[in-house]
């Protein structure tokens, strides 16, 4: 089990850099748009601009709900790698634990 463990940590952590670093990235684009947005707005009383802008929002969000959700997925999948891992182990404990018991049991019989 310390195996398994030790796997789904590191898969665990992989996620979360990567997790992490989308969210970074995306940060970062968001707050450079946000200054462009600004500097436009203020020196540009243009409504086509401005409409193009608002529009360019509105993708980012639809970009940045679509990442949520797969995310999301990513967790859910894990969370299902993790309880599949579990009962495999489970199974191979079980089994070994009946392997050691029978053959205790054909030792004690040999005897």
């Amino acid at each position: 089990m310390q195996i398994v463990t030790q796997v789904l940590g590191r898969l665990m952590a992989q996620f979360l850099t990567v997790y992490t670093s989308v969210k970074e990235l995306l940060f970062t684009l968001f707050s450079k748009l946000r200054v462009s947005i600004t500097q436009v707005y203020q020196s540009v009383a243009n409504l086509q601009i401005l409409n193009l802008l608002a529009k360019i929002k509105q993708s980012i969000n639809h970009l940045v709900a679509h990442l949520t959700i797969q995310v999301q997925l990513m967790k859910l999948g894990l969370m299902n790698v993790l309880h599949k891992v579990g009962q495999v182990g489970q199974q191979l404990l079980t089994t070994a634990r009946q392997i050691r018991q029978r053959v205790l049991s054909l030792l004690k019989q040999g005897n």
